[in-house]
């Protein structure tokens, strides 16, 4: 069994999550985890010029994978993220911890020097903290680590991810903007 803490520079130490990871009664087939990479079934998909891969990861895989980087705070490209919101934080937290689920999607870019490598109808990344920028997704996965931190067994909860490879700060808003303006919430009737 292996240890790692989730790395969330986003939430005081005292709400970090460290999680033990896949022994052999939690692997799943369709996902490894080895010391130094992933390797995870996936379903490419194609919108306008851009490909992404579909993939499912543990909650976190996905809290220690990827960061933040907010407009106006982080000087890199792709920085498209507001100001955290604690109360909708402390939701998602909630909602988890009373069984709810994410059927929809965290978006990330693969900002790592080493790309995603595609063999067969596998997906192989490489292991390291922050190599995935959230595009959309910041809420839940924040949420996600701070019910983790309460239940470590919700590190396991297998969530969908869409998988983007090196966008541009352009490209990355473009992708936030159609997600958070286009896309109309379900009034609750």
């Amino acid at each position: 069994m292996r240890l790692y803490s989730g790395i969330v520079d986003f939430l005081p130490p005292n709400q970090r999550a460290c999680t033990p990871q896949n022994d052999e009664n939690n692997r799943s087939q369709e996902y490894e985890e080895t010391r130094s990479h992933f390797i995870a079934s996936f379903c490419k998909g194609w919108q306008r010029d851009s490909s992404f891969h579909m993939i499912s990861l543990s909650a976190a895989d996905i809290v220690a994978l990827s960061y933040v980087a907010r407009r106006g705070e982080a000087d890199e490209a792709g920085a498209v993220q507001r100001l955290l919101n604690p109360s909708r934080i402390a939701g998602i937290r909630d909602f988890v911890l009373a069984g709810g689920v994410f059927p929809t999607s965290i978006v990330l870019n693969w900002v790592n020097q080493q790309p995603p490598i595609e063999k067969g109808n596998r997906l192989r990344l490489p292991f390291a903290p922050k190599c995935a920028q959230i595009i959309d997704g910041q809420h839940r996965v924040i949420g996600l680590s701070a019910a983790i931190a309460k239940k470590p067994k919700l590190a396991n909860l297998q969530l969908p991810v869409s998988l983007y490879n090196g966008l541009s700060m352009r490209e990355s808003a473009d992708i936030f903007l159609a997600i958070n303006t286009e896309q109309k919430p379900v009034h609750r009737s």
